[in-house]
């Protein structure tokens, strides 16, 4: 039972994910609200459900924001199988693994502390203030854009396919 997805733009919804960023929500947050519209949810809706996996968990700095809110995202549009339909979870679970390789392999890493450590910043648990220093030293909006590059080729790639 997957939802409806019209034709998406990698570039727009990238785009649109980080102009969620710069405006200070947080990298789960903002890959998910780009796809509000397609999941049929309300923005402050996806805003509350994303906004514990921020900072790699509540900044525990574990998994990835973005790679969190991607996996959100694609678990609502594409992850409706019945429970005892293995199959089905078996293809959802191996479409997300390949799509974290991918990130992994292009990043190095899927986990919030080493991606930052990469970068030559200190992770920290709790948020950072938003200025323009901040943005321009953090990769953060890096992986938000590529996660919701990732999440619209997905969705154009599976409007003609059948499946979960």
């Amino acid at each position: 039972m997957s939802q409806e997805v019209k034709s998406i733009s990698p570039q727009d919804k990238a785009n649109l994910a980080r102009a969620y960023f710069e405006r200070g929500y947080n990298c789960a947050q903002s890959v998910a609200a780009a796809f509000s519209q397609e999941m049929g949810m309300e923005e402050d809706t996806v805003l509350g459900l994303a906004s514990s996996f921020g900072g790699g968990m509540a900044g525990l700095r574990q998994m990835c924001g973005a790679v969190s809110g991607m996996f959100l995202v694609m678990g609502h549009l594409r992850g409706h199988y019945p429970p005892d339909d293995r199959k089905a979870k078996q293809a959802h679970y191996a479409m997300l693994r390949d799509i974290a390789s991918q990130l992994e392999t292009q990043y190095g890493s899927l986990i919030c502390a080493e991606l930052l450590q990469r970068n030559d910043i200190q992770p920290k648990p709790d948020p950072s203030e938003r200025n323009d220093v901040y943005y321009a030293k953090r990769p953060c909006s890096r992986y938000v854009e590529a996660c919701a590059r990732i999440i619209a080729q997905e969705l154009q790639g599976m409007d003609n396919v059948d499946g979960p």
